[in-house]
């Protein structure tokens, strides 16, 4: 678990527009998000797919390939079926290690995150890749949200001071 930073000892300073800043540290967050991380059931789940051998990723690396290939028209935003899935997983039978479908199903936010990703490196480059993962990134949707609010920097910085902590998401527990 990922937990924020104590500014307890650290210096202060002021910037020049009056703002506390505190040394010693980096840049310590006015909001703290919960990055997107992986429950318990969910990691075993990769956990297995990885000690099976370098399968899974030589598997996605082609599948993608292929999927691009199959669909020149593919935009940012697409979502994986269930049906390209499968396929994914009959790919992964074929290679060396397979895991069971019961274990291919526990790391499957894991699996579809790691699909979306390669299929969009592949089709648009880096560029791509970063704009089709938008969608799973909380700490980046809740910084948009608050930019979006705000009409001036005063206004941003009364929004992130009034932004109540981030909880431990419940499927992380």
């Amino acid at each position: 678990m990922v937990e924020p930073v104590s500014i307890e000892g650290r210096p202060e300073f002021l910037s020049a527009g009056g703002r506390t800043l505190y040394g010693g540290g980096g840049i310590t967050p006015d909001v703290y998000e919960y990055p997107e991380t992986l429950g318990l059931e969910e990691s075993g789940g990769v956990l297995r797919l990885f000690q099976r051998g370098g399968g899974f990723s030589e598997a996605l690396f082609d599948y993608a390939v292929g999927y691009v290939a199959n669909r020149p028209d593919i935009e940012v935003g697409f979502s994986l079926t269930k049906e390209d899935i499968q396929a994914f997983y009959a790919m992964l039978e074929g290679s060396e290690g397979v895991v069971e479908w019961t274990e291919f199903q526990a790391a499957d936010r894991f699996v579809r995150y790691h699909m979306e990703r390669e299929i969009a490196l592949q089709a648009w480059g880096a560029g791509g890749e970063f704009h089709q993962l938008q969608r799973h990134d909380r700490q980046l949707a809740r910084a948009l949200d608050l930019l979006r609010e705000a009409q001036t920097p005063a206004e941003l910085i009364t929004a992130a001071s009034e932004v109540k902590p981030d909880e431990i998401p419940d499927w992380q527990n």
